[in-house]
């Protein structure tokens, strides 16, 4: 099934307890004023609750929970929204009556924001790039007074020696104490998964490089995402080769600890839900290009199962939409 987004290009979606939080780049070269948005829709009806135009630059990345909903942009600005309930009590939706989310503050950052994470002890984390897109520093952002940021230049010491390119957090819920983030060696450009406690000066924890097999210690980690307390997932894959997922626990923080599942065809995206990998892979053949989503379960037994398939030809740009699946539970 899909859900109509924008007509643009979605950067970053995020769940939060019903909803599906959506957002999008701005329009280049346009003259109709359309402006970088944020679209908040019904995971069970799929209906469109809020439609807002954020910002006249790209908006990188979102996160949301508890009623909160953060948004980082190639402006350098974090934007903080609030879900506010109509005068009746009612939720509303489109902001009729006042209700839906509506922006608290706008923080300038040094630089582009490219990830952050909303953590429960009331701040946010951002990782920050300079304009050539390279990993420039983190932000560590208390909601309440945005001001008194804390930030931490890519390179140094607290960070280990890590330029850091992604961040994310467990899925008991994202805490200062457990950020988990995929950092560059400063001097010889090799890749870890790290572990940090922003409650400590110097917050690098475990830095533990990872590779794909037959591939060297430069390899790119993307995407990366956490699972379940102690558990991460790091994408291992190359442009044009068959895709894998590097499974780092970091009660056994060392290099021969990891476990890799290997999925056919590139590896475009995934997530973890449940305990199990979901995965969003790219095949090209003879009758097309065959886009997949594949499940397994790091836990058990490595075989994947193959939820669904569309194959057929069309445009590498995006058309505006998200291809909902819907999968049985496992066993």
């Amino acid at each position: 099934m899909l859900v109509p987004l924008f007509l643009l290009l979605p950067m970053d979606l995020s769940f939060a307890d019903d909803e599906l939080i959506a957002v999008s780049e701005a329009p280049r070269g346009s003259c109709t004023g359309a402006r970088a948005g944020v679209l908040v829709v019904d995971c069970g009806t799929r209906e469109v609750r809020q439609r807002m135009s954020v910002s006249d630059s790209r908006i990188n990345c979102c996160d949301a929970a508890g009623g909160l909903v953060c948004l980082g942009g190639s402006d350098s600005k974090v934007r903080l929204l609030r879900r506010a309930e109509a005068p009746d009590g009612r939720g509303g939706t489109c902001g009729e009556d006042g209700a839906g989310y509506q922006e608290v503050w706008t923080h300038q950052c040094l630089s582009e924001v490219n990830d952050l994470r909303l953590a429960r002890e009331g701040a946010v984390v951002t990782v920050r790039t300079g304009p050539d897109r390279c990993p420039a520093g983190m932000d560590l952002i208390p909601l309440d007074r945005p001001d008194a940021l804390v930030s931490f230049q890519g390179g140094c010491s607290a960070t280990m020696g890590k330029y850091i390119h992604a961040l994310d957090g467990f899925e008991e819920g994202c805490s200062l104490s457990s950020v988990i983030c995929a950092g560059e060696d400063a001097f010889t450009s090799a890749f870890s998964v790290m572990l940090f406690d922003f409650r400590r000066q110097s917050p690098g924890v475990v830095d533990l490089p990872v590779a794909a097999l037959g591939q060297p210690p430069t390899s790119t980690v993307w995407p990366l995402r956490a699972g379940a307390s102690h558990l991460a997932y790091a994408g291992m894959g190359r442009r044009g080769a068959g895709g894998g997922i590097a499974v780092v626990d970091f009660r056994y923080p060392t290099t021969s600890s990891g476990m890799q599942v290997c999925f056919p065809g590139e590896l475009d995206d995934f997530r973890c839900f449940g305990g199990s990998l979901y995965a969003a892979c790219t095949a090209r053949g003879a009758r097309g290009t065959e886009a997949s989503v594949f499940r397994c379960s790091p836990s058990g037994p490595r075989e994947l199962e193959l939820l669904s398939s569309v194959v057929g030809a069309w445009p590498l740009s995006s058309s505006g939409q998200v291809r909902v699946f819907r999968a049985s539970s496992p066993g």
